[in-house]
Formats: C-alpha cells, sequence, structure tokens
C-alpha cells in the first residue's frame, strides 16, 4: 500500500454489504434519468423517421438557381447529395386517365433522398422512359413496360415508356393526383423551359450545422437566407430549428432531468452522511496514522467516487432495457403512432445524461460527508469515544409510547442534517409522483402530429374549386362520430397588386373558420386576426419567399373579373399550406370570402 486511498479498496471490499444502498441509489437515478433522455430521444427518432417517409430526406432546396451557382454550391465538403429537381406542377393542364399529373424530372440518387423508393423495375433514363406511383399503377392495371398517354393542355398526346413503379409520396397521395417521375435530362428534352420549374436540393452529411452552412451559402450565391427553402419539419425533428414541438420535448426532458439530479444528490448524500457517521472513529484513526485533513477528504471523495464504477454502467443497463421494454409495448398497443419507433435503439444523448448525473451526484454528494470527516479529531479515536451521545432533552414529550418508539425518534431527530437530506429527497419523489398527470400530457402532446390542423380525413373536390355543398358539412356535424370538422374555400390563380409591387403577381385566397383562426394565432407575427374574423375585406398574408408584409398595407385582388379591395390586417409566419410557384397566400374569413368570390361551397372538409 502506497498511499492511504488505497485503503478506499481494500475497505469497499470488507464491507460490501454496507454499500449497497449507495450503490442502488446511484443505480436508481442514472437508469432514471437514461429512461427519460432515451424517451425523449426515442420520439425524436421516431419523427424523423415519419418526416423522411413523408417529405424526404432533404435539408434545403434553392430554386432558380444558375448553373455558375450549382458548381460553387457542389464544392462544398458538407454537402452528401445534391441535384435538380424539375417540377411540371398538376395545374400545368398535363393529365392522365383524366387525372392531373404531377411530372417531376430527378435523378436516382436525389430520388431517394426525396422519399422515392421503387417497387419494381429500373429507374428511366434514356427515351421517353418513366416510372408511375403505385397507387396510379394499381388503379389502372399499369406494370414496368406498358406504354401510357399523357394528355398535353393543347389535346395533343405525348407517349411515355413505364419502366418502374415507385411508392406514393404524402404529397401525391393527399392530391389523388397522377404521380410520373422522368430523369432530368428526359424532362428538359420532352417540355419547354416555361413549363416546369427547378429547384437544386441538398442534403448535408451527419453532424452539420444545417442553419450556420444555410447562411453561407446564401452569402457565397449573393442571395438572402430566407430565399433558401427547407424540409421544415425534418429539421426540426433533428433539432436544427426553433420548432416549439421538439424545443417542449427538450424542455421538459431537461426539467426532469433536474428533479432527479437533486433527488439523487440529496439521496445519495445521506447514504454517505450515515456512513461515515458509523466511522467516525475510523477516520480519527487515519488521523493519528498522519492523515492530514486533505488526505481524508480525499479518501471519501474518492470512496463516493468509486461506487460511480458498478452504479453507473448496471444504471445504464438497466435504462436501455426500461427503454426497448417501453419501445415494444408501445409498437404493439399503438402501431398507427409508434410503428416507426425504434425497437432496440440506443440513444446517445440518454447513456450521456445517464452518465453525467452518476458522476455529478456521486461528486456533489461526496463534498459534504468529506469535509465532516476530515474534521475529526485523532482525539476522538485516541479516546474511544466514536460519539458523544450528550444529554436527552425534553424528555416530557417521551413519557408516553414504549422505550423502542421513543429512542427511534430520538436517533431520528439527533442528527438533523441527514433528517433534512432525507425529508427533502422523499419530498422530491413524492413531488415526482404527483406530477405524473403532468407528464402524461406532455407525452400526448409529444405523440400528436407536429401541426394541430393534421385530420384524419379529408373531402376534397375533385377540380379543386368551391364545389362541396354546404349539407355535406351539415351532415358530417351531425355525425356522433366525428370529433370536429372544418372546412376552406379556395381561390386559386387570383391576379394581385399592391403598394410593394408595381405589377400584378398572383396569389390565392383561403377562407379560414374559428378552428382555423384558432390554431393560426400561434403563428401571428404582427397585427389582429380578430380584425379578420370580424371584419369584411380584411386578410391575413402568409410571409413568403422575398415578401415582407405589414399591416395597413392595401391590395387589389381580381376576382371574376372585378377589381375587389382588401387591407392586411395581420401577417402569419407560417400556414398549411404551400405555393408551388411563389404565389402569395391571404386567408380570410368565410363571410369576406362570400362577398370577395361570390362562391358559397367548399373546397376541401377536413375532419
Amino acid at each position: 500500500m502506497n498511499s492511504y486511498l488505497d485503503l478506499v479498496k481494500e475497505y469497499a471490499e470488507k464491507h460490501k454489504r454496507k454499500n449497497r444502498m449507495s450503490l442502488f441509489v446511484i443505480l436508481l437515478a442514472v437508469a432514471l434519468v437514461a429512461t427519460i433522455f432515451g424517451m425523449a430521444d426515442m420520439e425524436l427518432q421516431t419523427q424523423q423517421i415519419s418526416m423522411k417517409k413523408q417529405y424526404g430526406s432533404w435539408h434545403i432546396g434553392i430554386k432558380d438557381m444558375a448553373k455558375e451557382q450549382e458548381q460553387i454550391v457542389a464544392l462544398r465538403p458538407q454537402i452528401a447529395v445534391s441535384g435538380y429537381l424539375e417540377s411540371v406542377g398538376s395545374r400545368s393542364g398535363y393529365t392522365l386517365f383524366g387525372k392531373a399529373a404531377n411530372i417531376l424530372g430527378v435523378d436516382e440518387a436525389l430520388a431517394k433522398e426525396l422519399g422515392i423508393r421503387l417497387e419494381a423495375g429500373t429507374w428511366p433514363d434514356k427515351g421517353n422512359e418513366a416510372l408511375i406511383t403505385g397507387t396510379m399503377a394499381r388503379t389502372f392495371g399499369i406494370e414496368p413496360g406498358d406504354s401510357i398517354t399523357l394528355e398535353r393542355p393543347d389535346g395533343d398526346a405525348m407517349q411515355l415508356l413505364i419502366t418502374a413503379v415507385a411508392g406514393d409520396t404524402a404529397s401525391i397521395l393527399k392530391a389523388d393526383q397522377a404521380g410520373i417521375l422522368m430523369s432530368v435530362e428526359t424532362l428538359r428534352r420532352l417540355f419547354s423551359p416555361e413549363e416546369y420549374s427547378s429547384a437544386y436540393y441538398i442534403k448535408f452529411r451527419p453532424f452539420t450545422n444545417i442553419q450556420a452552412e444555410k447562411l453561407k451559402i446564401a452569402e457565397s450565391l449573393g442571395i438572402t437566407p430566407d430565399s433558401i427553402g427547407e424540409n421544415a419539419y425534418l429539421l426540426a425533428a433533428m433539432g436544427q430549428s426553433d420548432d416549439p414541438f421538439f424545443v417542449g420535448i427538450y424542455g421538459t426532458a431537461a426539467v426532469l432531468f433536474l428533479f432527479v439530479l437533486t433527488a439523487a444528490v440529496l439521496m445519495i448524500t445521506s447514504s454517505f452522511q450515515t456512513s461515515v457517521t458509523d466511522r467516525i472513529r475510523f477516520f480519527g484513526m487515519l488521523r493519528c496514522l498522519g492523515a492530514t485533513r486533505k488526505q481524508v477528504k480525499r479518501f471519501v471523495i474518492k470512496e463516493g467516487m468509486r461506487y460511480c464504477r458498478k452504479a453507473i454502467p448496471a444504471g445504464l443497463a438497466v435504462g436501455v432495457l426500461v427503454i426497448w421494454m417501453l419501445c415494444g409495448f408501445l409498437r404493439v398497443m399503438n402501431p398507427e403512432y409508434f410503428s416507426d419507433i425504434p425497437l432496440f435503439g440506443i440513444s446517445i444523448p440518454a447513456l450521456a445524461a445517464g452518465a453525467a448525473v452518476g458522476l455529478a451526484a456521486c461528486l456533489l454528494a461526496s463534498l459534504s460527508p468529506a469535509k465532516k470527516a476530515s474534521s475529526v479529531s485523532p482525539l476522538t479515536a485516541v479516546s474511544g469515544n466514536a460519539r458523544l451521545p450528550g444529554q436527552m432533552k425534553n424528555m416530557r414529550f417521551f413519557r408516553a409510547g414504549k422505550v423502542d418508539r421513543n429512542l427511534g425518534i430520538y436517533h431520528a431527530l439527533e442528527n438533523r442534517k441527514n433528517l433534512l437530506l432525507m425529508t427533502v429527497s422523499f419530498a422530491l419523489s413524492i413531488l415526482m409522483f404527483m406530477s405524473f398527470s403532468g407528464i402524461v400530457d406532455f407525452m400526448h402532446h409529444a405523440v400528436r402530429p407536429l401541426r394541430p390542423w393534421s385530420p384524419d380525413l379529408s373531402l376534397v373536390s375533385a377540380d379543386n374549386t368551391c364545389s362541396i355543398e354546404n349539407k355535406i358539412y351539415e351532415e358530417l356535424e351531425k355525425n356522433p362520430e366525428i370529433n370536429k370538422v372544418y372546412g376552406r374555400m379556395f381561390a386559386f390563380d387570383v391576379p394581385f397588386s399592391g403598394e410593394q409591387s408595381e405589377t400584378q403577381e398572383m396569389s390565392y385566397l383561403v377562407s379560414y373558420e374559428e378552428h382555423q383562426f384558432g390554431w393560426a394565432e400561434d403563428f401571428l407575427q404582427e397585427g389582429s386576426i380578430e380584425e379578420v374574423r370580424g371584419t369584411p375585406g380584411k386578410v391575413l398574408a402568409v410571409a413568403g419567399e422575398g415578401r415582407d408584409w405589414h399591416t395597413g398595407e392595401r391590395l387589389e385582388l381580381e376576382l371574376n373579373g372585378e377589381l375587389r379591395q382588401v387591407q392586411i390586417a395581420g401577417v402569419l409566419g407560417s400556414s398549411p399550406f404551400d405555393s408551388e410557384n411563389g404565389e402569395s397566400i391571404f386567408i380570410c374569413s368565410e363571410d369576406s370570402f362570400r362577398q370577395l368570390t361570390g362562391e358559397n361551397a367548399f373546397t376541401i372538409l377536413d375532419i
């Protein structure tokens, strides 16, 4: 033995039973934190998998980029996959079997990142080869090797050879369109530049700070960051945005982490205090043998940290097993929500958090007992008095009752500091269990869709006009199985001019009712939603690329050949709608929509 600290190992091996409680408390704290962070991470991984399936695994997109700019961007080492996506939109007039055709031109490498997967056949790369989405193929009995006829807006026909069938994407399924894909070169050869829009999509390498890279790319291209589109849902699930949904998950996990850390420190400190109190004479003997106060303090701290060698790995193992069991239970009990949850996933943040709470708890809990042990005098060992019980006071409170009960109460109150530690740790544990309903609410929030307006079922007008009659809405509203039904009326391709534009631009107008106005309040940047609800001719403008709306701005909308005056009463930072060709989006009340357009039926009913 070369040091006093070598006694730590010898003492631990001789008194294994005395260390069990301390080991158990550390193990429990590590397992709790690992489970909390692990389940939060599993939810985030589930959302990432779901978002990649629905929207692809690309990160950012840049519209109308020149060839020289593409060469500059492609040289960045952080980019894993990049390429062009050319799109002939569903409103271009091309149809297949009477359905609006959504025609895309994309290379195979980028197609995988956009969520497009082949179900049969080979990727089209020459001639008039193309692939079609699975639902259309099954509906019309199309197989690889068949030819299809695409109807042009002018009535002419275009023959395409189908070489493959691909899985459906969420956007094509929702719009009930005919999805057709071909290579970029084929699309550019078959269609004129005026018929398609172009965007350059980028997927970054793992561990890239995407927001920082986005700013650097914008700076190198001489464009504003706002003109670069994002796969917003995926970036939010990756923690690469400020989406409040995921910030809430991390925040809740962090609060629970602090609760568990505090309770663990108090319980471990109490356990260490008891151990030190039982060994007062032992520390006095160390002082007699020449140990300094600093050496005794190091002895106790090393003893506490030694517990981590066994308790932390065991706690992490228990936490991982609990996570696996919970993930399996969720997948079996509710496959609709949890079909994508990893069954045997390993969460690095959970392991790191569990190990951190174990080390921090042991280190913090060792400080007070170490200070107490270092203050033991050598005289304590020499005199043979390991404890000085003193005189029992206020015995009138103990006259009634049995001796064993009275002695128990006395000894519990004798060490007031230890009693306080135990009491507070138990109080924190009780508080955590009493807060269980709040944790359930948090999990209920965590498994809901990213946006509150996501419906279970939608009824959509076949030609995107206001053709769903009000009586259908009324019948659905009476259905006892339906929780909510809310409709929207759309007016597409509405020319408008305003104070910021000298020429007419395109927009579309959408009607909202009470539920949707309530959801929009969370995304209100300026202005008033109440004014739009109750005042005809007031609209909400959705912030878009290169457009800085302000409240009070007046606009002229051309509807049914007549100019209608409206005023912006509020600006929204986000909406459920996408703008395919850069159109502005205006939202008004149902009464305002009817007055402006003369329409009285719905374009879509969400259930």
